[in-house]
């Protein structure tokens, strides 16, 4: 599901809890294809307005990014070999 016009902003009020939640609508669920237990990034900008960002969306970008650099190199083997000498080392 898109937006239908992505163009034009599409703004949407939500409510913080006594807990300091905050439950997004049903709609931007479904646009972001998020799941119960995903996890967002919230950004802070200079100028006072909030950026929230699926984590799921931002590591395939990445990934995308980082796809051609070195198609020799298994860059997340290399992130879980470097992971065990640190848990060895400790």
């Amino acid at each position: 599901m898109t937006l239908a016009n992505p163009s034009i902003p599409q703004h949407y009020t939500l409510d913080i809890e006594a807990e300091g939640r905050l439950t997004l609508p049903q709609e931007i669920q479904q646009i972001l294809n998020l799941e119960s237990g995903d996890r967002l990034i919230l950004t802070l900008e200079d100028n006072g307005t909030l950026q929230l960002i699926s984590l799921k969306q931002q590591v395939k970008k990445l990934r995308g990014l980082l796809k051609d650099k070195s198609p020799d190199r298994n860059l997340v083997d290399e992130l879980i070999q470097e992971r065990r000498q640190e848990y060895l080392s400790e």
